[in-house]
């Protein structure tokens, strides 16, 4: 599995692409993943949800979604930017790995806080 990774262009592979090249299963690389963690092979991450009650205006626009818009509404709402920066405050001494699900939000954020920003994509702009 590490030769996979130092293979790998930037040495990094989505869980998913690096369970079928070595053909295996997710839940497995992840019993695996923690070994190697534990072991001092690969960084251990520490992770933890914040969540943030909408503002005002979007109350009434996440009242009415379907249930899909509602987890979009959600995880878009802007306040989070907010959070995120005193979390850096907090942790700048710390490496820091911030994950979204929805692009926009990400952009924001990378915008905002002049971060890198990786995503799925490939520079021919085809998923990988």
């Amino acid at each position: 599995m590490l030769a996979l990774l130092s293979e790998a262009p930037g040495r990094t592979l989505r869980m998913s692409a690096l369970a079928t090249q070595a053909d295996g299963s997710l839940p497995r690389l992840s019993q695996v993943v923690a070994r190697l963690e534990q072991r001092g092979w690969i960084a251990e991450a520490t992770c933890c949800e914040v969540r943030i009650g909408l503002p005002d205006n979007q109350r009434m626009e996440y009242a009415v979604a379907e249930w899909r818009n509602k987890y979009r509404i959600a995880s878009e709402n802007p306040a989070k930017e907010d959070i995120v920066e005193r979390l850096l405050e907090q942790h700048e001494d710390k490496n820091v790995l911030i994950i979204g699900q929805y692009l926009r939000q990400l952009r924001s954020i990378k915008k905002r806080f002049d971060l890198p920003l990786i995503t799925g994509r490939l520079a021919t702009g085809k998923p990988s």
